[in-house]
């Protein structure tokens, strides 16, 4: 009971000294999220089994987030989608970087492996993180870059996805429309931002601190 005890104190003075620490460089809480949601660019990419990807293929601008929906199965084909949009990290942001903070870019869920990059006034894109699920919350540090791109590759489980040609919602509780079942719809499927924390700090659920 004792060891408890200590744990839980301990536990709650690093939460008290980080939400001092946010307090110090002048965050508050509301200003530490920044949206992304909205129009990227989509390019697909597709390579039948044991080939090469084939280059890719614009087509335009799309609304994030969004399922993508594969069509024509009986091609083979696994099919990639790439998601590319312009991002800019505030003035004050910047100032509390100077001071050890750091800024994550957050996916609310991406369908189904995925690959984020970032690049910055360079032009190069770097790979920032991988992961690989349905519906789970996760971020990837944006490192030193303050401005630039964003891109995000997303693919499904297997492969026989045919040419991308239609854009659906997912709007039931679990997150998938029922008319998509068994059609591999792929991409940004909930919510993307980028969000400022400290040199140190601790995801619970969905709640940083």
């Amino acid at each position: 009971m004792r060891v408890e005890t200590q744990c839980r104190s301990v536990v709650m003075a690093i939460m008290m000294a980080l939400s001092w620490w946010g307090k110090a460089v002048g965050a508050a809480p509301d200003a530490r999220e920044l949206l992304l949601d909205g129009r990227w660019q989509l390019s697909v990419r597709q390579r039948a089994p044991g080939t090469d990807w084939s280059p890719p293929v614009d087509r335009g601008d799309v609304e994030v987030p969004g399922a993508y929906l594969p069509l024509n199965d009986k091609q083979n084909r696994e099919t990639e989608v790439v998601l590319v949009r312009s991002f800019s990290v505030p003035k004050e942001w910047r100032e509390a970087c100077a001071k050890g903070a750091r800024v994550l870019v957050e996916f609310d869920a991406v369908d189904y492996r995925s690959k984020v990059e970032a690049s910055g006034t360079d032009g190069v894109f770097r790979t920032l993180g991988e992961h690989e699920g349905y519906f789970g919350r996760f971020a990837v540090q944006l490192g030193d870059i303050m401005e630039g791109r964003i891109k995000v590759s997303a693919w499904d489980l297997r492969e026989g996805a045919g040419q991308l040609t239609e854009q659906i919602e997912r709007t039931t509780l679990q997150g998938v429309d029922p008319t998509a079942w068994g059609k591999n719809p792929c991409g940004i499927v909930e919510s993307v931002r980028l969000r400022l924390v400290g040199p140190v700090y601790m995801q619970i659920g969905r709640a940083h601190v």
